[in-house]
């Protein structure tokens, strides 16, 4: 029979605001005498919050990049300052587009 293990996510937010790694974690819990199951479960639950927390971020960074890119480009079809074109069309262009790179990378890594 299989036992189901309880994760109070109150917890796994605490050891996220410690910012604790997965082996100074797993000897934190050991010291405290956790079954290797339970270990196992919670730090599980650990990387999952962590990966939606870098998700969440990547996802305000792709969102940021497009509407930056957007605006860039509109700005550059009006052409509305023509002194600023060339860095409305590079620079802003350029900072989109890194902006949408780091957000990829953020969700994907």
């Amino acid at each position: 029979m299989e036992t189901t293990i309880q994760i109070d996510p109150q917890v796994i937010k605490t050891w996220q605001e410690e910012n604790l790694n997965q082996d100074s974690l797993r000897v934190k819990l050991q010291s405290y005498g956790w079954e290797e199951e339970r270990i196992a479960q919670h730090l599980k639950a650990y990387l999952k919050a962590q990966c939606a927390k870098r998700q969440f971020v990547g996802c305000i960074l792709l969102a940021s990049g497009a509407l930056l890119g957007f605006i860039s480009c509109v700005l550059t079809l009006m052409n509305a300052a023509p002194g600023m074109f060339h860095m409305i069309l590079y620079g802003l262009t350029s900072l989109a587009i890194l902006l949408i790179f780091f957000g990829l990378y953020y969700i994907f890594e």
